[in-house]
């Protein structure tokens, strides 16, 4: 297309076109067209002779703009099936954590179940001990199972909160009383501490869902805590010129490393001490309060970790 004859068009988009191309003293444009689709365009200067384009200079322009133009597309389809293939390989490594992950969460709840009904087949322990540990197994079973029916939920769109204010102190109190009095709680020394003088302040957010992500902070400090002590403050930051409080979760454990800290809200991840320290776990915790947390308007971050102990924070905006 030669910009001489854009000047004889009567279109005013060609001629807002003719004078960006004269800024740039462009004489023709050669499109790259590859299967009946432009995928480029390619500008040349005048001729250094001053001459103008004639017919043969086209037909060589015109044979080089389709060599030119198969040459990219096959440059963006090999790009596009490194990028698929990079895709492909991320999806099945998901798929093979994700049933590995399956098969251990069923079967480890599954096992105990069996273990309970076999006891009391044989009698080898009282009945009361044998059903304490098929209801352990169907507890456990069930946890995991909302645990990833909700993250499910989340996945890929956005769930609708039924967002009020609430005492977020009184929720953190409630899920203490709560784990303090399970089984699995009852032999830990564990003690939980709540440095805050903004005991009586409001949040606002989903409160069930918000007991999910407290819940999961507390039982974490729990699984992987080796000191005596979690501590649980809050300060008041403001975000955007809106006030929020934010929550710390900080535990004694053993820290987090490095590589692990990039992934550790993503889905069926856990650091390598995580899984040493508490095998059972899915790794939908965390990635599941992200979720939550950030329906309710808030952010969660971890805050820092150490050998000696982890933080974890979240923020929810205050109820005016």
């Amino acid at each position: 297309m030669l910009t001489k004859d854009i000047r004889n068009s009567s279109n005013l988009h060609y001629k807002r076109s003719l004078d960006f191309f004269e800024k740039l003293n462009i004489s023709i444009i050669v499109p790259l067209n590859f299967k009946d689709k432009n995928i480029g365009l390619i500008a040349i200067g005048p001729k250094e002779t001053g001459e103008d384009y004639n017919t043969e200079d086209i037909l060589v322009l015109q044979i080089l703009s389709r060599i030119a133009a198969s040459a990219l597309s096959n440059a963006f389809l090999y790009k596009s099936l490194i990028k698929k293939t990079k895709h492909l390989e991320e999806i099945l490594d998901m798929k093979g954590d994700f049933l590995r992950i399956i098969n251990h969460q069923l079967n480890t709840p599954l096992s105990k179940i069996n273990l309970g009904l076999y006891a009391l087949e044989e009698k080898n322990v009282s009945t009361k001990k044998a059903i304490e540990v098929i209801k352990n197994g169907a507890e456990q079973m069930g946890h995991f199972l909302n645990d990833y029916w909700n993250a499910y939920e989340f996945e890929g769109k956005d769930r609708e909160m039924d967002i009020k204010p609430f005492k977020i102190f009184d929720l953190i109190q409630d899920e203490i009383k709560n784990i303090k009095s399970s089984k699995y709680f009852k032999k830990n020394s564990l003690q939980f501490t709540i440095d805050s003088k903004e005991k009586d302040l409001k949040v606002l957010g989903d409160i069930d869902f918000i007991r999910i992500v407290v819940r999961n902070l507390l039982e974490n400090s729990i699984h992987y805590s080796t000191g005596k002590n979690v501590l649980i403050s809050s300060k008041q930051v403001n975000i955007s010129n809106n006030i929020s409080i934010k929550l710390f979760f900080q535990d004694e454990g053993p820290g987090i490393d490095k590589t692990s800290q990039k992934s550790i809200f993503n889905k069926f991840q856990r650091g390598s001490k995580a899984s040493l320290a508490y095998p059972d776990g899915a790794g939908l915790g965390l990635y599941l309060s992200k979720k939550i947390i950030n329906a309710n308007d808030g952010t969660i971050q971890l805050e820092n970790t150490s050998k000696n102990n982890t933080t974890f924070s979240f923020t929810l905006p205050l109820a005016k």
